[in-house]
């Protein structure tokens, strides 16, 4: 199996929870019929400005943990 880090932001918007959500049902499903292992994941509301520290702090995670 291949190991994979998962990486979901949504604009900031009335309904950017349930948004979210869906999103990370979707890369979740998209994994498993993939046979990926997901070794690490983060998510955030917000713009690219906000969520850009939280995706290098993920791929410096991610990259430890194989």
């Amino acid at each position: 199996m291949e190991k994979v880090a998962v990486y979901v932001r949504e604009s900031n918007h009335s309904n950017a929870q349930d948004a979210i959500l869906k999103q990370e049902q979707k890369v979740s499903d998209f994994c498993k019929t993939r046979g990926y292992t997901v070794c690490d994941s983060a998510s955030i509301i917000g713009d690219r400005k906000e969520g850009f520290p939280v995706l290098m702090k993920l791929l410096k995670s991610a990259k430890s943990k194989g």
